[in-house]
């Protein structure tokens, strides 16, 4: 993926939005979820980098076990400090 290059070759912070859960493992260090404008949480995502080899992630269980924990994240009720906006 042509963002991870860039990450790579420039070692700068990137700050990406998405809603694919997939694409959130693969290139985050962190995921931070966000439900109604409101954060939820950051999820640290602790695979070994370089990821060049997308097969190769998808089938970890890390990375399994980071996507699982975002989709819950997002579905989780509602907390009460995140009901008062």
């Amino acid at each position: 993926m042509e963002l991870l290059d860039i990450h790579q070759r420039t070692g700068k912070t990137i700050v990406f939005v998405t809603h694919d859960l997939d694409e959130a493992v693969l290139l985050a260090d962190r995921v931070v979820v966000m439900v109604g404008g409101h954060l939820r949480e950051i999820i640290p995502v602790e695979l070994e980098r370089p990821r060049s080899d997308m097969r190769l992630i998808r089938s970890a269980s890390e990375f399994a076990r980071k996507r699982t924990m975002i989709w819950e994240a997002l579905h989780e009720p509602a907390k009460p400090h995140e009901l008062a906006a």
